[in-house]
């Protein structure tokens, strides 16, 4: 296929999509789980999903097809319900989140806002259930919540995403899910659908609502797979992924990608395609939920993966993963590392004059889906899916209303013949794609945003100046790129809802709010001195909750046993120093040990990737 035009080569792929076979793939897929659809990691259902795909996979002719087990926590979900036996008797459907146990909570229903420590202080909980407009800037983990109603009495919680015009905001007659990793102690929680909430917000108004809360739901040890299979004999190896475990019936996310991944197996089969690489087709569990454990219990499957083959990454040139393909608005989303930064864009001017659908694309890889732990371990990555301002990602993203009738087909077909080209194309360029010219420009972004690391600063430019002129990639040239590639991003990633910047901005902004704290010490003003402090990382939810219940989270988020560790910010007490700047009794001494101690942290980060271009900077020739 090398000497077709590239154009020709397109159009010749978007004529071989086989449209039928992809829409009975994502039939068949959204048609496991009975009632509600789950396919989680470890359960039958996905089990079942497994079997099915390595069928396929065998059927289309792929070698050495094979499912790998990973240790997860499967979690079934029979039933969800609210029941209110006063004013009226009615029953409302409910969901619960994944990692939560069955069990039972009766009492009073109240009403409680976001559920801020500043709101539940106000009403008595005592025996009663919280009903909570959930809004995740404020409250980014479930188990916050259910712990500052638990502690102050409170029996059960009901969150429902009540009030519009959030980043997050579900249609009025859809139940939501999401990964978990709730604390078996802690009350019930479900979620119910918000028109059903606005009811009993309504029904409040004129007199008290009494309920019972009934979640059946188990957990247990068990195994979700990994799916397997192989094209091509060659050392050097492409990865293809998608995940194939859901919420609900997943048909966005991710039976679209699974689907997508089978296609383009069996085009390279149907058509003999001699590709230089291997192509690796994997089929992850647990992208959704695995472990109750940890905040960071998702990614699992992939996790698991790249743990397990330490040695075949070596040889690993590419991952180009799939979640979330083919959503009937917007146009095609792709996440890509700045090393793939110019291939990319070059690429899709190309193809976007043959596509009815444009392009979303981003620079930054997520953590969000399976290419993170390909990137963590130093691999160039190309996501294809729907970016994160999509309005997927607002409606339907884990509800019940990720059906098939969201997927567009034209869309999956443009979708087939973007993805299969850069797979093709990426195939027969091979490194020459890598532009590490791109990765030392963000690099030096970062190292200019340490301010003080004036040497760390002044290395980055020498290397993008030198490298300018580099007209080859060489062994020794490329493991070194590897390293800076996982290591940057490992420091410079981010997690939302522990760590809502890279590390260095938020050591940078810390120890600047920090010495703005201490001004206002020496003005003796500490309401101003609170104000900064409520800016500072874990502030964000931290001024919303009690000190029981900040010291409780804290412990779990330092405790992660999956890929999270690798990005977590360092944090320090923000409670404690809000406390005593409320009570006066913070000093100046207390304050600038702070401070050394985030300086200390930053510029021992900033050394690991100062020495690391030092070594990339030895192998230009």
């Amino acid at each position: 296929m090398s000497n077709i035009d590239w154009k020709e080569l397109f159009l010749s792929i978007l004529k071989s999509f086989d449209e039928e076979y992809v829409f009975n793939i994502l039939k068949k897929l959204t048609s496991f789980g009975g009632e509600f659809g789950f396919r989680l990691a470890g359960t039958q259902t996905e089990h079942e999903v497994a079997n099915y795909i390595a069928s396929e996979m065998e059927k289309i002719g792929l070698d050495d097809v094979r499912l790998c087990e990973v240790p997860v926590k499967a979690w079934n979900f029979h039933e969800a319900k609210l029941i209110i036996k006063e004013p009226i008797n009615t029953e409302f459907i409910a969901s619960t989140y994944a990692g939560i146990g069955g069990g039972e909570a009766e009492g009073e229903v109240v009403f409680v806002g976001t559920g801020t420590s500043a709101e539940l202080d106000a009403i008595d909980l005592t025996g009663k259930i919280a009903l909570v407009d959930i809004d995740y800037d404020v409250i980014p983990y479930l188990d916050i919540v259910a712990k500052e109603v638990s502690v102050r009495g409170g029996v059960g919680v009901i969150l429902s995403h009540i009030s519009p015009k959030r980043r997050y905001t579900p249609l009025d007659d859809t139940l939501h899910t999401a990964d978990s990793d709730y604390d078996p102690s802690l009350p019930p929680l479900i979620y119910i659908r918000r028109a059903d909430a606005k009811k009993l917000i309504d029904s409040m108004k004129s007199s008290k609502v009494y309920g019972k809360i009934v979640i059946k739901a188990t957990i247990s040890d068990n195994i979700g797979y990994n799916v397997v299979g192989t094209y091509g004999v060659d050392e050097s190896i492409i990865t293809v992924t998608a995940h194939h475990d859901a919420h609900f019936w997943g048909a966005v996310d991710n039976a679209s990608g699974v689907s997508m991944l089978l296609a383009i197996a069996k085009y390279l089969v149907e058509n003999d395609i001699r590709t230089k690489h291997k192509i690796m087709f994997i089929s992850f569990t647990a992208e959704e939920y695995g472990d109750i454990s940890t905040p960071f219990g998702y990614l699992i499957g992939s996790h698991a993966w790249v743990e397990n083959n330490k040695e075949l990454l070596d040889n690993v040139f590419l991952n180009i993963n799939m979640d979330a393909l083919g959503y009937f608005r917007g146009p095609i989303g792709i996440l890509t590392t700045p090393d793939l930064k110019r291939y990319v864009v070059g690429t899709i001017e190309k193809l976007s004059q043959h596509t009815e659908f444009g392009f979303s694309v981003g620079y930054k890889p997520s953590c969000w889906n399976d290419m993170w732990n390909f990137v963590r371990s130093g691999i160039s990555s190309i996501h294809f899916g729907c970016r994160g301002g999509s309005s997927y990602y607002v409606q339907y993203y884990h509800t019940n209303r990720d059906t098939l009738d969201i997927i567009s087909m034209e869309k999956m077909h443009d979708t087939f013949g973007v993805i299969t080209y850069f797979i093709l194309d990426v195939d027969s360029r091979g490194r020459d794609i890598l532009d590490y010219i791109e990765l030392f420009r963000e690099i030096h972004d970062c190292c200019m945003s340490y301010g003080e690391c004036k040497e760390l600063s002044t290395l980055a430019a020498e290397v993008i100046i030198r490298d300018l002129n580099k007209t080859c990639i060489d062994e020794e040239y490329y493991d070194a790129g590897k390293k800076i590639l996982s290591t940057y991003f490992r420091l410079a990633g981010w997690y939302p809802t522990a760590a809502p910047k890279p590390f260095y901005v938020e050591y940078i902004e810390e120890i600047k709010l920090l010495e703005k704290i201490a001004d206002a010490i020496r003005e003796n003003d500490y309401d101003k001195a609170l104000s900064y402090a409520e800016k500072i990382n874990l502030g964000k939810w931290a001024k919303h909750v009690s000190k029981e219940t900040f010291y409780y989270v804290w412990e779990r988020i330092k405790k992660p046993k999956n890929w999270g560790k690798y990005n977590m910010h360092k944090y320090f007490d923000v409670y404690e120093l809000m406390s005593k700047l409320k009570s006066k009794t913070l000093t100046i001494n207390d304050v600038n040990n702070l401070i050394l101690d985030r300086r200390e942290n930053l510029l021992k980060e900033a050394e690991e990737i100062h020495d690391l271009i030092l070594e990339l900077k030895s192998c230009i020739k």
